[in-house]
């Protein structure tokens, strides 16, 4: 990673501002190296270089024996070249921390607080480490204390429906949850005279109304690919996705589906994208090439096994690259733009993924009522 211009690096370290901030974290690392118990050899490493004389000291610096320094910078070109496999690999490991630590919350009977920033880190980053993630990756403190601040607030909840009347004070003195924490909740909570207003109110979508993919690149896991007959009988295949854990709409599609009231919706918890196997002459389509590519790239030491007998259960859980972009529909006479997935990239692209141009529909495009998604043409991929 490269440091930012403007700032000498060696004058830096020599001032008194880098020398207080190394000695807060060697004290926070109680002078040991973070990784192991090491107490020769120690120094403090930034772990990015983004905030470079802004450094905050919790989360941009750690306290690393020289052995263990190595073992870092090994860790972190894993994970910089290999985002997809890093992602999969944290998800999994903090969805097991929080089934593992679920009873110690004191929503679950036990004495920690998982909602406070602070014990998140003290529990998790440990468990983590033991299991190769050797940095506190926000994206893991984030997905815990969500969690269990969704349990904190169920379990207010309960108190006020057996005791609507019940202050602020008295559910911090029977659950030990933070007042101000618990103050905010019931702030929130709007009481009527007849009706209490529901939890997620305000977040939930009314019937037709959602929330706008955004355009450009997404980072994607893929739910499922099953294969079928398009409408002229070739070969086909149905890719199921949604957005993961990296990406600033993570769950977008099975968000979508539970706030959709119709009930003819399709396809719960998953974005499709229909793929033509073969080109009208009979060969292997681009569009269909670029999945299988780009999958294989996304996911080390994955290859597709072309005799599997059930073809796409394989890709299920892996991890893809989207690009997003306007298409423009016609129907009832009346054009409108909408945002669909305009073709695959690898997972590590995903994020450099420049906004596609609109597709506009040809002058003399006939209206007709799409009933599925129509498959992307090799020509509108950008190569």
């Amino acid at each position: 990673m490269l440091k930012p211009r403007g700032i000498d690096y060696a004058q830096y370290l020599a001032s008194p501002e880098w020398q207080e901030k190394r000695a807060k974290r060697l004290a926070l690392d109680k002078y040991k190296c973070a990784l192991c118990p090491s107490k020769n050899n120690l120094n403090v490493h930034h772990l990015t270089y983004a905030n470079l004389g802004n450094e905050d000291v919790d989360n941009d610096l750690i306290t690393l024996c020289r052995r263990c320094h190595q073992k870092l910078e090994d860790y972190k070109k894993v994970r910089d070249e290999h985002p997809s496999y890093f992602y999969q690999t944290l998800n999994t490991l903090v969805d097991d921390f929080i089934k593992t630590h679920e009873h110690t919350d004191i929503a679950f009977g036990g004495n920690e607080n998982l909602c406070k920033p602070e014990t998140i880190k003290e529990l998790l980053f440990p468990y983590l480490k033991q299991r190769g993630i050797l940095d506190n990756h926000p994206a893991g403190t984030n997905k815990v204390q969500a969690h269990f601040r969704d349990a904190h607030y169920v379990w207010i909840e309960n108190i006020l429906n057996k005791n609507p009347n019940i202050s602020a004070w008295e559910i911090h003195i029977r659950t030990s949850l933070n007042y101000n924490f618990i103050q905010k909740y019931l702030k929130n909570r709007k009481e009527l005279k007849t009706m209490i207003k529901p939890n997620n109110f305000d977040n939930v979508k009314a019937a037709g109304e959602f929330e706008k993919i955004n355009l450009g690149g997404h980072y994607m896991t893929i739910k499922g690919v099953k294969e079928q007959k398009n409408k002229n009988g070739g070969d086909m295949i149905v890719v199921a996705f949604d957005f993961d854990m990296r990406d600033k709409q993570e769950g977008y599609f099975k968000s979508q589906f539970m706030d959709d009231v119709r009930s003819d919706k399709k396809w719960p918890y998953a974005g499709t994208q229909y793929v033509n196997v073969l080109d009208q002459k009979g060969n292997c389509s681009k569009s269909f090439k670029t999945f299988c590519t780009c999958v294989e790239s996304s996911n080390p030491g994955f290859t597709i096994d072309w005799d599997a007998k059930d073809f796409g259960k394989q890709f299920t859980g892996k991890s893809i690259g989207g690009v997003f972009g306007e298409v423009e529909n016609e129907y009832n006479g009346k054009t409108s733009m909408r945002v669909q997935l305009r073709w695959f990239v690898t997972y590590k692209d995903a994020g450099n993924a420049k906004i596609p141009e609109a597709r506009l529909l040809p002058p003399s495009a006939p209206a007709a009522a799409p009933a599925a998604p129509i498959p992307p043409e090799d020509d509108d991929l950008p190569f």
